[in-house]
């Protein structure tokens, strides 16, 4: 791997946004959108052209001792500060389609537990940043740490909720335009443990995300 790729994928204190921002004319002459563009999960074939060029135009080296970096371009044999308080606010890095933040979106969700439905509401107009414009999105706003409360979580007197399976579901129809509309779900099996014994259950949490204009 390329020493300037392994820069960009481990840089956590520039995260991508940032990286995306302060090489942002560069990317754009890549043929790629800085703003939702992932290097990491995108496919590029490496010919020297688009970001493969992008890529061949800078060396990095990194002091693993002081966390340091040190970003030249090749061209111009100069270095590259980069900006650390570049503003990202409109980055959405991974984005499956056009995002912008004056957009006006609605959420319905509802949650259906052990075989009952319950609407929680509809059409409710919510903040644009709340939108998972991925699915990696839609676990980190509502989900990221489930999994890390799927092991048996006891009180220590005899009650403990186990989480014994856990699958989300993340789907979008639409390319940001008015009508792209996102259906996601959260399906949990669980049980329950007190002194009188254990109990089981399930319910599935699922959601509706509608550009409206």
């Amino acid at each position: 791997m390329p020493n300037n790729f392994r820069f960009f994928k481990t840089c956590e204190k520039c995260g991508l946004a940032i990286i995306n921002a302060n090489f942002e004319q560069d990317l754009q002459a890549a043929s790629v959108t800085p703003t939702n563009f992932d290097m990491f999960t995108e496919e590029f074939t490496a010919d020297g052209t688009g970001i493969d060029a992008f890529l061949d135009k800078y060396t990095v080296e990194i002091d693993s001792t002081t966390t340091s970096y040190t970003v030249m371009n090749t061209e111009t044999n100069s270095t590259v500060t980069i900006d650390e308080t570049v503003d990202v606010s409109n980055y959405y890095i991974g984005a499956l389609f056009a995002f912008d933040e004056s957009y006006n979106w609605t959420l319905s969700t509802s949650i259906v537990v052990n075989g009952q439905t319950q609407v929680i509401f509809d059409g409710l107009p919510i903040q644009a940043a709340t939108v998972p414009y991925n699915r990696s999105r839609f676990l980190e706003l509502g989900w990221g740490d489930i999994l890390d409360f799927s092991e048996s979580n006891s009180t220590g007197e005899g009650y403990s909720f186990t989480i014994q399976s856990y699958s989300p579901t993340y789907n979008i129809s639409g390319d940001g335009e008015i009508g792209t509309t996102i259906t996601a779900s959260s399906n949990i099996t669980y049980s329950i443990t007190t002194p009188q014994g254990t109990t089981s259950g399930s319910y599935v949490w699922s959601f509706e995300y509608k550009r409206v204009s």
